[in-house]
């Protein structure tokens, strides 16, 4: 779990660099958890982990919640900048917002696994995403 997190860390960091608005870090970041699905329908490690959270050891159960603070905190970073700078408009915090993103990001890849369907994926991915415009 260490060294996928590491990795992780690593993707947001090269989203940082590259995406210029908020949006398109949602996407990228959108794209992250696209990944596994669209190879086999696989779910990434910490939406597997997280299922079986309470039968992990301690030390592992420390790590996914760190992996998932790691998502949470970027998250609720990027809104709250785009909420303030006018690129996203959404009622509540930035931090209940992060956390809507993230859960219905992993139950996206639920279903596109359930359904062995991408699209099912990159649907919700979109609704999320384009809700989070302003008009």
């Amino acid at each position: 779990m260490a060294r996928y997190h590491v990795h992780f860390r690593a993707a947001l960091t090269q989203i940082d660099a590259l995406a210029v608005s908020d949006l398109e870090k949602l996407r990228k970041f959108a794209a992250l958890y696209k990944a596994g699905p669209i190879h086999e329908f696989r779910l990434c490690l910490g939406v597997m982990y997280g299922t079986d959270y309470i039968t992990l050891p301690e030390k592992v159960q420390e790590k996914l919640t760190d992996y998932f603070s790691t998502n949470l905190t970027w998250l609720e970073q990027v809104m709250d900048h785009g909420l303030k700078a006018g690129a996203l408009v959404f009622k509540g915090t930035a931090k209940s917002r992060a956390h809507t993103f993230l859960a219905a990001l992993q139950g996206a890849q639920l279903l596109a696994r359930s359904f062995k369907d991408i699209d099912k994926f990159d649907e919700i991915a979109e609704e999320l995403i384009t809700a989070l415009e302003p008009n």
